[in-house]
C-alpha cells in the first residue's frame, strides 16, 4: 500500500495539471480520470516527467459501470485516497420553454449524477483512509441561476443541495468543499482566472477546507 497522500482529479485540464504539480511538490501522488484518452496520456506523461507520480483512467462519469471499473484500477494502484476533485461539467443555454428531455438528461448526467457516481466510490476509499475531502469545482455563474440556462441552473442547484447534505452527514471526517471560479476585474473589464490564480485558489481550498469559496469575483 502506498504511503503517499493521493488525489483523484476527475476532469483533467491544463490548470489542474499545474495544480497536480503543486501536490507533487508536497509529496503527493495524483490520479486522473476523464473520457479523452490521448489527453489523459499526455497529462500523465507530463506529470511523471516532472516528478509527480501519476496514473490515469479513462471513464465516462455518467456511466456508473465505467466509473466503477476506473476506481477498481485506482484501488490497485493506491488503496489510499485522500481527496477527490470533481471538475467535470457541461453548459447548456436552453430556456425553459425550449428545453428538451434529452438535453436535461445530458446536463444533469454530467454536472450532477457524474459527481454522485464518483463520490460514492471515493467515499468508500476515504473511509479506509480515515477521512478525506471532496472538492467540487464550478463556474461562479452557478451562483447566479437567473442568468444561466435552465438545465445548467437546475444541475448546479442539485449539486449544491447534495453537497450540503453530504456535509451535514459526513463531517468532520469527510469534508465537502465547493469552489466557484470567477473572473478578475482589470481596468474596468473582467477576465477569466489564469492558471496561477486557479492553482492558488485550489491550494487555499485544500489548506483551509472551507465549505464554500469563490476564487475571483462573481
Amino acid at each position: 500500500m502506498s504511503a503517499r497522500p493521493t488525489t483523484l482529479i476527475a476532469g483533467a485540464s491544463p490548470d489542474l495539471v499545474e495544480f497536480a504539480r503543486e501536490l507533487g511538490r508536497r509529496g503527493e501522488q495524483v490520479a486522473l480520470l476523464a473520457r479523452n484518452e490521448p489527453r489523459l496520456v499526455e497529462f500523465r506523461s507530463r506529470l511523471n516527467s516532472l516528478g509527480t507520480p501519476c496514473e490515469s483512467y479513462m471513464a465516462d462519469v455518467t456511466d456508473s459501470a465505467s466509473v466503477t471499473e476506473a476506481f477498481k484500477r485506482l484501488a490497485r494502484w493506491s488503496p489510499r485516497l485522500d481527496r477527490l476533485i470533481y471538475n467535470v461539467g457541461v453548459v447548456s443555454g436552453e430556456s425553459a420553454s425550449t428545453l428538451t428531455e434529452s438535453e436535461l438528461v445530458r446536463v444533469m448526467g454530467t454536472n450532477f449524477f457524474g459527481f454522485v457516481n464518483c463520490f460514492q466510490l471515493a467515499n468508500e476509499m476515504f473511509k479506509r483512509s480515515g477521512g478525506g475531502q471532496a472538492i467540487v469545482i464550478s463556474s461562479a455563474d452557478a451562483l447566479h441561476p437567473e442568468t444561466t440556462g435552465v438545465a445548467y441552473a437546475a444541475s448546479k442547484a442539485a449539486l449544491q443541495i447534495y453537497a450540503a447534505a453530504l456535509r451535514r452527514e459526513l463531517q468532520p471526517k469527510i469534508e465537502i468543499t465547493e469552489v466557484y471560479l470567477g473572473r478578475i476585474a482589470v481596468a474596468g473589464e473582467f477576465r477569466w482566472l489564469n492558471s496561477d490564480e486557479v492553482v492558488l485558489g485550489l491550494t487555499r481550498a485544500i489548506d483551509e477546507r472551507p465549505a464554500r469559496m469563490v476564487v475571483g469575483g462573481v
